[in-house]
């Protein structure tokens, strides 16, 4: 008991010290920010005191003496609040990676470049166009809330078959989950292992099959490969009783056997991306475990494989978390909606996927 103690005791003592520690490092920053921005007043120049992101890119948060001090003010304060909640680490690292992921967004939120007034290229702008921007911008904040998130494209922006979807194919099989999707050779030979994309069933199959100048599959087909995709079907009332076993069944198992079926060979080559690199992991290994050698090779991309640190995300999967999102998939309908998911997926990148179009 007494030895729990004395380690909280330390702790404590460890996180004051890197409190105090933080708080005056951000005080000697301050003094230093407040004397460059004297010594600029009188036309000498000056460093930055702590280095700017792409928020502040632009030249005029140089080129004007009270944005640019706004600007390192608030780098200052934001960096300051950041090491203030690594303080927490040596307490509890579940509290500190909560806390450090909240105090960002709030730093983040409070950036000079998401306000009109404070922020100098905006303004800028609001001149050259007598307002202009500034009405269509909230002509585009009330189609926003109107749609209930925040716009990364307007819409119409996507052309099928030309900016999306753009390879030619054909679905040659269906089921209660899944289309299979074959693609349009383009060589005269093939080589003869075809490919199994098994994508996420969040963006879908196209999001390696954009346009024609970046798609993973076109570039497939044109080196000489036999390609198929899965596409997941969208989540509605037909689906709510399916679990996952359902969805390796009925997806990656399904669709290889398939595959082996049309092009007569025994052996897939399996690509997963980000949650279909999961899916596959699991589906690999109960294959493993009955003895079936079907797939040949299997490639992931952006697949998280070790979920002993599972990033930011784990913010939002606590038990209390948990029980919130049953509950929205309960009176959403037994799923849960494209639009939470996106906002989950903004806060991850708050800066770059929501602030960013704000500011736009």
């Amino acid at each position: 008991m007494w030895e729990d103690v004395y380690k909280m005791m330390n702790r404590t003592i460890a996180m004051v010290g890197q409190m105090q520690q933080s708080t005056m490092a951000a005080a000697m920053r301050g003094m230093e920010l407040n004397t460059n921005t004297l010594a600029r007043m009188w036309g000498v120049e000056t460093k930055d005191v702590v280095p700017a992101d792409k928020r502040f890119k632009d030249e005029a948060w140089h080129e004007y003496v009270s944005a640019d001090y706004m600007k390192q003010a608030y780098l200052i304060t934001s960096q300051w609040m950041e090491t203030v909640a690594d303080s927490l680490e040596p307490i509890d690292p579940v509290i500190h990676h909560r806390t450090k992921f909240w105090t960002k967004q709030i730093s983040d939120a409070l950036s000079p470049s998401n306000f009109v007034l404070t922020n100098p290229v905006v303004m800028k702008e609001t001149v050259r166009t007598s307002g202009a921007n500034l009405i269509q911008g909230m002509g585009n904040l009330v189609s926003d809330i109107q749609q209930g998130r925040v716009s990364h494209v307007p819409d119409g922006s996507f052309e099928l078959g030309v900016d999306l979807a753009a390879t030619p194919g054909k679905v040659v099989y269906r089921n209660p989950l899944i289309e299979l999707i074959q693609y349009t050779p383009t060589t005269e030979k093939v080589h003869k292992i075809p490919m199994l994309m098994i994508p996420p069933w969040i963006n879908k199959y196209y999001v390696m099959d954009m346009s024609h100048h970046n798609s993973m599959y076109r570039h497939l087909v044109e080196a000489g490969f036999t390609v198929f995709t899965i596409s997941w079907k969208n989540p509605d009332d037909t689906v709510l009783q399916l679990d996952w076993d359902d969805y390796m069944d009925l997806g990656p198992l399904e669709a290889i056997k398939v595959v082996k079926e049309i092009t007569g060979v025994p052996n897939v080559n399996t690509v997963g991306y980000c949650l279909g690199g999961i899916i596959q992991q699991v589906t690999l290994a109960y294959m493993a475990k009955m003895g079936d050698e079907s797939v040949n090779t299997s490639t992931y991309f952006a697949t998280h494989q070790d979920f002993s640190n599972a990033g930011d995300v784990t913010v939002f999967i606590d038990e209390v978390g948990v029980h919130f999102l049953e509950w929205m998939m309960e009176v959403g309908g037994g799923y849960l909606d494209g639009r939470s998911m996106a906002a989950t997926f903004n806060m991850l990148r708050a800066n770059d996927l929501l602030w960013n179009y704000v500011v736009h």
